[in-house]
This record gives C-alpha cells, sequence and structure tokens, in this order.
C-alpha cells in the first residue's frame, strides 16, 4: 500500500506496481489510442 498526494492536496490511497517488466498488446483499430499514453507511465514497455 502506498499514499499519494494529488496536486489538489488530496490523499489516495493506492498499490504500487511491483513488476519491472510490462508489455502491451496492440489491438488494431482499437487499443492503438492507448499506445501512448501506456508509454508515458511506463517508459521502457514493449508492444
Amino acid at each position: 500500500d502506498i499514499n499519494v498526494e494529488t496536486p489538489q492536496g488530496l490523499l489516495y490511497k493506492g498499490k504500487k506496481h511491483v513488476y519491472t517488466d510490462v508489455c502491451g498488446v496492440s489491438i488494431v483499430r482499437a487499443g492503438e489510442c492507448l499506445e501512448p499514453a501506456l508509454i508515458e507511465v511506463y517508459k521502457d514497455a514493449k508492444i
């Protein structure tokens, strides 16, 4: 568990990601719009 302070000053209780390898599967015409967001969060993610 981890507490994160939002830019508004609120506390959010969440979980910490413990995996080191992340991959994404591109789904043509449906999931391609999510690829930039995945790469923004996980710089080394493989698609």
